[in-house]
């Protein structure tokens, strides 16, 4: 049963106070707006998951001893710090979100954020699988100077010409003369001689491909290569190679 005083008490505030209901555009609006945020927590989350994927699995592990002897302080040394906060912040953003939707009490924060990474890796995943971490790390690399100083450490090991170490973007491959023409990270053109270097046969060098170069420094423009590391190949690679 109602409780008549209840409800009396209810009738005489909402004439006392004059309270009107909120209009239907406003709820409808705000909807929107948490719905965004949720979209917006899983896209941020989704290209951090696919960096993620990108810098980690092209660590370096072939080559980790030239940072470090010891395998285990080279993975606490090199992880992606940087996007892995980027991650964890936009969980707990999602969770924020969620819980204003109209079904949002239901979701603890572990299940949502096992929901989240989830449906984050499918996506990024998917991303890296296409090119697009690589890509996006690229840009950021090339336009954002303070991600290439603090955020991709990678890049900052190998701009080492003097100790040997040097990285960049394939201009031209010139497999006759065993001579490559890369473009680093701060737009300086070398001219790589690769003829005595170690290279897997399998794998094949093509023009706007990220590699990595262990050898000796000639002068400002040349350099000789010991030793040479690409990506490991993607989806997007593979298709590209039977183009």
């Amino acid at each position: 049963m109602t409780n008549p005083n209840l409800a009396q008490s209810i009738l005489h505030r909402v004439t006392d106070d004059k309270l009107k209901p909120k209009p239907r555009w406003q709820f409808i609006t705000k909807q929107i707006l948490i719905w965004f945020g949720v979209l917006l927590s899983v896209v941020v989350g989704s290209i951090s998951s696919s960096i993620l994927f990108f810098l980690i699995i092209n660590n370096d592990w072939e080559a980790y001893d030239l940072v470090t002897k010891n395998l285990a302080y080279f993975i606490l040394l090199t992880l992606p710090y940087f996007w892995l906060v980027i991650l964890a912040g936009f969980i707990v953003l999602a969770y924020f979100y969620m819980r204003k939707t109209k079904h949002g009490y239901r979701y603890s924060l572990l299940r949502l954020s096992i929901i989240y990474l989830v449906l984050c890796s499918i996506i990024g995943g998917t991303a890296y699988a296409y090119g697009g971490s690589e890509e996006i790390d690229r840009l950021l690399t090339v336009n954002v100077p303070i991600y290439k100083k603090i955020v991709n450490q990678q890049t900052n090991r190998w701009s080492q010409p003097k100790a040997g170490l040097i990285s960049g973007e394939l201009k031209k491959v010139d497999t006759e003369k065993k001579e490559l023409i890369l473009e680093d990270a701060d737009d300086n053109v070398w001219r790589i001689d690769y003829s005595k270097s170690k290279l897997n046969e399998k794998i094949k060098l093509n023009k706007g491909e990220r590699i990595r170069i262990i050898g000796d420094e000639e002068d400002k423009e040349n350099f000789k290569a010991k030793d040479i590391l690409v990506n490991k190949p993607t989806i997007h690679k593979r298709n590209k190679k039977k183009d």
